[in-house]
Formats: structure tokens, sequence, C-alpha cells
């Protein structure tokens, strides 16, 4: 049986904030290797990037050169036709004239982004946040730690089965306050590898011990990918055991993230792509991401819902509508921004 770490245990639990006279004690907190409450600031600031659909007919060039006058960065689309196009954008203006085809703006979408957690360039804030928390909590001795080189965060280690235990994983402490990531869709993570299966977590409460929403997601050895995680898509567990009647997370009080390698996935069910021993998991961001469609219509001849399915359209529209108006733009008409 391997020698379980005691002190590792301590400095554990004082790290986040567990044993209430240790964390409220600042030398003693420097002493055990960590700043007393130690916070992120995620700046969520406008983005001044348009994606302009239709950029190539005449209403379309008239409102590029406004929008660069404004000063504004234009990202341009020919076509918005059934498609989703990945960009970081805070607003889409769609066009349209009598001498081209109307995109099928009720289907394009944009997919953007905003990161939360940057490591390419990581801040001595992020550095203080993130913390290793392994199975030491429960007797067991694997450890790991995250550090940051080659513009990525390093999650890294030794997982062991030895005394009953058998995962390694960094946590942040709690966000104070809570990120609100309600106008988002879920989580998207940019990382490499080693043919791993890794947990993502979540935690809208600030208990310790409390409910995680949870979701696996597998590896390339070597290879960058970029892994999706929408917040419905998340279980609820606590201690990997699934807690249906949780219900959803609720991502307008996120308190904590966390990255897993677990011996086990849910309910006593093996990890199928877990080995003991030595693991590496870099990350580029940890960032959330949604959705958006057009919302500013840009028209010289009127709107006109196109002919496919024209029930599920116009009401489409017309729900949209009810909030943006879609404008029409003249000569002698000023673009008006919305």
């Amino acid at each position: 049986m391997a020698t379980w770490d005691l002190n590792r245990f301590v400095k554990t639990l004082a790290y986040f904030g567990t044993i209430p006279i240790v964390s409220s004690i600042d030398w003693l907190q420097h002493l055990l290797g960590s700043r007393p409450d130690p916070t992120v600031h995620f700046n969520f600031t406008n983005m001044t990037v348009i994606l302009l659909i239709g950029a190539n007919s005449s209403i379309g060039q008239q409102v590029m050169l406004l929008l660069q006058q404004a000063g504004y960065a234009v990202r341009t689309s020919s076509s918005g036709d059934a498609e989703t196009i990945d960009s970081d954008v805070s607003a889409i203006v769609c066009c349209t004239d009598a001498d081209h085809d109307q995109p099928s703006i009720d289907t394009a979408q944009v997919r953007t982004s905003q990161r939360l957690f940057d490591f390419r360039q990581p801040s001595t804030e992020i550095g203080e946040v993130w913390g290793a928390l392994d199975d030491v909590v429960m007797g067991g001795v694997s450890q790991s730690s995250l550090t940051f080189a080659s513009a990525s965060a390093l999650f890294s280690g030794v997982v062991s089965i030895d005394n009953s235990g058998g995962f390694a994983s960094v946590r942040t402490r709690n966000f104070e306050p809570a990120i609100d990531l309600s106008d988002f869709t879920g989580i998207e993570l940019r990382v490499k590898g080693d043919g791993a299966r890794y947990k993502f977590m979540l935690r809208s409460e600030t208990r310790w011990d409390g409910i995680a929403y949870c979701a696996s997601f597998d590896t390339i050895a070597n290879e960058w990918t970029t892994i999706t995680i929408p917040f419905t898509d998340l279980i609820p567990v606590f201690r990997a055991k699934t807690v249906r009647e949780a219900g959803a997370i609720d991502a307008s009080q996120v308190r904590s993230m966390q990255l897993m390698l677990s011996k086990f996935e849910y309910d006593g069910a093996l990890n199928p792509h877990f080995t003991p021993g030595f693991f590496q998991l870099q990350v580029e961001s940890i960032a959330a991401y949604c959705f958006k469609t057009p919302l500013i219509l840009v028209s010289s001849t009127g709107i006109v819902l196109p002919d496919s399915s024209p029930g599920a359209i116009a009401l489409r529209l017309k729900e949209v509508i009810k909030e943006i108006p879609a404008y029409r733009l003249s000569a002698n008409q000023p673009f008006y921004d919305q």
C-alpha cells in the first residue's frame, strides 16, 4: 500500500478554503503556498466586429462604407444560406436589394465565443485561482498540477489506483462574484491530449463537496482538438453518481470549473480510455460560446420571406422583428445602428 500524504491533504483543503480558521489567516495561507482570496476578472467587453452578410450587393457596399466610417471592423459573407459561420462578432447585419438574391436570413447562424481563461498569455491571478484537487482527499496517492508553458496550460501528473484512489484534477477556487453565462450555449475547450478520456465540470453552488455538472470528452494523442460542451449535455453528479433530480445547471451562477482524469465515468462505470500512470493534457483556452442569428436587416426593397417552410419562417422572423426593426436604407436616409 502506498503512503498517504497528510501534509498534501491539509494543503489541499486549505487552498480551497475548506478549513475556515486557516483560510482566514493570511500569513498561514502564504505559508501553505497560496494567496488569500484570489480573484479572476472576467471582462465581458462589447466587441466591435460586425459580420456583414450580402456585402456584394449595392446596399451592402453602402453599409460597408458606413460601418467602416463609424470605426467598426467588418467581416463579410456573401450569403448566410443554411450555414454556420464561425466568427467573434458583436452584431450581424444582413443586406439585400433587388439586384441580388436575398440571403436565407432565417437559417444563417454565427458562432461567437468569449474566452474565460486564455492560457496562451496567462496572468498571475490565473495561476493563483487554479489548484490541484487529487484523490489525496479520499486517501489516494495520485498527484497533478497545472503549469504554464508553450502558450498553454499543462494539466499533468501521475494517477494511481493505490489506496482505492483513481483520480487527479485541477479546479478553480470559487468565483466571487459568480460568472453569468446565461447568454451562452455552452463551454468550448481547446486541448491537446494523450488519448485519454477526461472530464470537465462546472459548479453553480459554493459548497466544497456539492453537486458538479459534468461532461466527459475524448482526446486524440498529440493533436489539438476543439471540444464543445452544451450546457444541456452537462450531467449533475455527486461523487461520480448522477443526481437527476438536481435539474439543469444555473448558468447565471457559475462558481467554479474543474478538469479531471478519473478511473470512473458515472454510477460505477469504468472509464474506457483510462490507464494508470503519467498523463498530460494541454489546454490553450476555456471559452463560453453561443449562436447568434441575424438581428439587423437592411433592405432597399423591403423584406421578402423565403418560399420554403413559410409558416415556421414567418413566425421566426415575426418574433425577431418584434424586437429588432428591419431598416430601409436609401441615399437620403441614414444607417441606424442598434
